[in-house]
């Protein structure tokens, strides 16, 4: 899945810089097809970081949590480890049976399929 999402970044940021290119600024049909398509993938982008990002937070906590002893690791577990969901399930009755990884990939194959991209 990783290989997927950083491909998937990748394209993105090489549209983007072709945006600015001088074949591009100076063909009306590849700058239309450029920015529609770079519309089209700012979103998913946006989520693909939002995911790196998340991962980092996850990776300095693991990374305290090893640093941590005692009583303070306790506390610390206890917190990271507390996230009850409960009253949102309950608000917007669903509860997620799929795991984000699957749900993540599931989204970014429908979008490219969905797209044509």
């Amino acid at each position: 899945m990783n290989s997927r999402l950083e491909s998937i970044e990748r394209d993105y940021n090489e549209l983007e810089v072709s945006l600015g290119s001088p074949e591009v600024l100076g063909d009306q049909n590849r700058l239309r097809e450029a920015s529609r398509k770079y519309k089209q993938l700012t979103p998913l982008v946006q989520c693909i970081r939002d995911l790196w990002s998340a991962r980092g937070d996850a990776a300095a906590a693991k990374e305290l949590m090893i640093e941590t002893t005692g009583d303070e690791r306790e506390s610390f577990r206890a917190e990271a480890t507390a996230a009850d969901t409960t009253s949102l399930e309950e608000w917007v009755g669903f509860k997620p049976a799929t795991p984000i990884a699957v749900g993540i990939a599931n989204f970014v194959s429908w979008y490219r399929q969905f797209y044509a991209i």
